[in-house]
């Protein structure tokens, strides 16, 4: 897998810094946001973003528009958000 926690910074400015990593900003959501309820819903979320049901939305998306390497680099960008997102709320 990728670090993309590392290099995707968000738009969002908070605590004073200009830019900040997407992990960044969802561990001070976590931290300064979220309860039982939140983090059981997200967990929930993202347990159904799996390989075959991402593959199912890609695969609708015809080749004349996305290439299929492109669709797997899609594929392990979105399973690799979901780890993180999973990482933090865990």
């Amino acid at each position: 897998m990728a670090n993309v926690e590392t290099k995707a910074k968000s738009l969002l400015v908070f605590s004073g810094k200009r830019k900040v990593t997407q992990k960044e900003l969802l561990i001070h959501i976590r931290d300064n946001f979220a309860d039982g309820e939140l983090v059981r819903t997200i967990l929930g979320m993202t347990s159904k973003i799996d390989r075959t049901n991402v593959n199912a939305i890609i695969d609708r998306v015809p080749f004349e528009i996305l290439s299929r390497r492109k669709k797997n680099f899609l594929l392990e960008l979105i399973i690799a958000k979901r780890q993180l997102v999973e990482e933090v709320f865990a």
